[in-house]
């Protein structure tokens, strides 16, 4: 699931292959008394977006809120817009399910990183995906890429995959900049940069997750115990970060 830039906004994608968008306000709890007494919910207050033909992955929002894209295991990342619901561009080129996907801070790139091992660049103006990060010296990660992250300028991009490591590339050459292969004892499931972009943390199945120093790659921190999902964010201000708990509870 996705909030808006503004908030207004919820997008959840599903299994069934459906996109749903919501307005939270438009939401009510559960009449249970009409229940009882043997009456129909009233339709759900949502708009369906339709085009993927299996499972939906991820999904976000353009920074002005005007599109969403979302990946999915039909290998393709899909652009919406969410004025009429319609989609309105397919990127094409994985060869294996599309694991995350988003917007560039400026809105004009899409980046998609897949389990076919790729990281791709697209520019959905005209169609063009930029390039395959990595492709042309051989630096690709050997497994699954489970996450990819902008910096906050757009001018990095961090990567994690399931073979326990994390990159750091520059965005305008597509040249890997650092590789963080030290810690992880398994799968690195998301990576993401602090404010400013000095440092970044990544979380793993090995229910660690790790701060690292951008500019040297070293590891600065490791924090024990945030869970096996390896679920992972940090504050704008870069002062707090949150993982899921080994006990069904979220660590800040």
């Amino acid at each position: 699931a996705a909030f808006s830039p503004d908030g207004s906004q919820i997008a959840t994608a599903g299994a069934d292959g459906r996109i749903l968008l919501w307005n939270p306000d438009e939401v009510q709890p559960v009449d249970i008394a009409r229940r009882i007494d043997g009456e129909a919910d009233p339709p759900a207050p949502f708009v369906e977006l339709l085009g993927h033909e299996k499972p939906v992955c991820t999904i976000a929002f353009s920074p002005d809120g005007s599109q969403l894209v979302s990946g999915g295991e039909d290998n393709v990342s899909r652009i919406w817009s969410v004025a009429t619901g319609e989609q309105t561009l397919s990127l094409r080129g994985h060869t294996s399910y599309v694991r995350d996907c988003l917007f560039s801070p400026h809105g004009s790139r899409v980046l998609s990183a897949s389990r076919d091992q790729q990281v791709k660049l697209w520019n959905p103006a005209d169609y063009g995906e930029a390039l395959a990060l990595g492709r042309n010296e051989g630096s690709q990660h050997a497994d699954a890429v489970l996450s990819a992250r902008f910096s906050s300028d757009g001018s990095r991009i961090v990567t994690a995959s399931r073979d326990r490591t994390a990159q750091l590339w520059d965005t305008q050459s597509q040249t890997l900049v650092e590789s963080f292969n030290e810690g992880h004892e398994f799968l690195a499931s998301y990576a993401v940069f602090f404010s400013g972009g000095s440092k970044l943390a990544t979380s793993a199945g090995d229910g660690t997750t790790r701060i690292w120093n951008v500019a040297s790659g070293t590891e600065i921190d490791s924090l024990q115990g945030t869970g096996r999902t390896a679920a992972l964010d940090v504050s704008a201000d870069g002062r707090w970060l949150a993982a899921a708990g080994n006990e069904n509870n979220v660590k800040v």
